[in-house]
C-alpha cells in the first residue's frame, strides 16, 4: 500500500513539474565549438532527462558485464547447496527407513556436492552405523567431534560407540569433555554420575550431578546419603572424628531432594556419635 502510494506521488510530481515547465515557456541556447544550439526550455530538460537514463543504462549493463563471473558463481554455489540438501534429505530419509543402499548413495552424493558440512558428516556417521562400519562411524564422529560447531554431536556419537564395543574407559572420557564443554549437557552429566557411582568414586559422582535433571539430582541425593553412611560407620573414633562431615554430606542430600527421608535419618544420627544426643 506504501509503494502505491509513493508511486502514484511521484507520478503527480512529474505531471505537475511537466506543466510548470509549459506555462513558462523560454529559450535554452548553448554554443561550443563555434556551433550555436537554441532549443526550449521544455525539449533541453527531455534531453537532459533522456541522456541522464541512458548513462544509468549503459552503466548498469557494464556493471553487470563486470560482475558477471562473481554473479555465475553464486548462481551455481546457489545450486549446488539446494542439490547438496535434497540429496542430504534423500540420505537421512533412507537412513531412518533402513535402506542402507539408498542412503549410502545419497552420502556419495553429498561428499561430491558439499564435503565437511555438518549435516554430510552426520549422513556419513549413520550411514556406517546402519551399515555396521564401525570404524567409519568413528571416524566420523572424530571429525565432528574436531569442529567446533558440531563437537558435542561428535562426543556424543563417540560415547555410544564406545558404549557399544564394551570400553566404559573411552566413554566416561567423551562423556566427561561433552560435560566440561556443556554442563547442561543432561546426557553427559548423567553418564558421568553413574560411572563415578559404579566405581564407588561417591565425591565425584556428587561433584558431577548436573542441577538440571531431576534424575540426576535424586541420584546426587543418593550418593550424598552413601558418603554420610560410610563415614558413619566403623568405631566410635572414627564417628567422632567424620560426624561432622557426614552431617554436611546427609544435610546436603537433603537439600537437594527435601523428601529424601534416609538423608534425613542420617543428619541426625552422626550427632549421637558426638555426644549431642536430641
Amino acid at each position: 500500500m506504501i509503494r502505491v502510494l509513493l508511486f502514484i506521488a511521484l507520478v503527480a510530481l512529474t505531471a505537475f513539474g511537466v506543466v510548470w515547465f509549459a506555462d513558462r515557456p523560454g529559450e535554452v541556447a548553448i554554443v561550443w565549438q563555434g556551433y550555436r544550439i537554441e532549443t526550449s526550455v521544455m525539449v533541453a530538460v527531455v534531453a537532459v532527462a533522456v541522456v541522464s537514463l541512458a548513462a544509468v543504462l549503459v552503466w548498469s549493463i557494464v556493471r553487470t558485464i563486470l560482475r558477471s563471473p562473481d554473479i555465475f558463481a553464486m548462481f551455481l554455489s546457489h545450486r549446488r547447496g539446494v542439490r547438496g540438501y535434497l540429496a542430504i534429505s534423500r540420505g537421512l530419509v533412507a537412513v531412518g527407513a533402513g535402506d542402507a543402499r539408498a542412503a549410502k548413495r545419497a552420502s556419495n552424493e553429498v561428499e561430491r556436492i558439499a564435503p565437511g558440512e555438518p549435516l554430510a558428516l552426520l549422513l556419513n556417521a549413520q550411514v556406517a552405523q546402519l551399515s555396521g562400519d564401525r570404524a567409519a562411524a568413528e571416524h566420523a564422529f572424530r571429525a565432528m567431534a574436531e569442529r567446533s560447531d558440531t563437537k558435542l554431536l561428535g562426543l556424543r556419537g563417540l560415547y555410544i560407540e564406545a558404549q557399544r564395543r564394551n570400553d566404559p574407559s573411552s566413554a566416561l572420557l567423551f562423556a566427561e569433555e561433552a560435560a566440561k564443554h556443556a554442563p547442561d549437557m543432561s546426557w553427559a552429566s548423567q553418564a558421568v554420575l553413574d560411572h563415578r557411582s559404579a566405581t564407588g568414586d561417591w565425591a565425584g559422582a556428587r561433584a558431577a550431578g548436573g542441577p538440571t535433571s531431576s534424575q540426576v539430582l535424586s541420584t546426587s541425593a543418593v550418593t550424598a546419603t552413601v558418603m554420610a553412611s560410610r563415614r558413619y560407620c566403623g568405631d566410635q573414633a572414627t564417628r567422632w572424628s567424620q560426624g561432622e562431615d557426614a552431617r554436611s554430606s546427609a544435610c546436603e542430600s537433603n537439600r537437594t531432594v527435601r523428601y529424601t527421608n534416609s538423608a534425613t535419618r542420617r543428619a541426625t544420627r552422626p550427632s549421637w556419635g558426638m555426644g549431642n544426643e536430641p
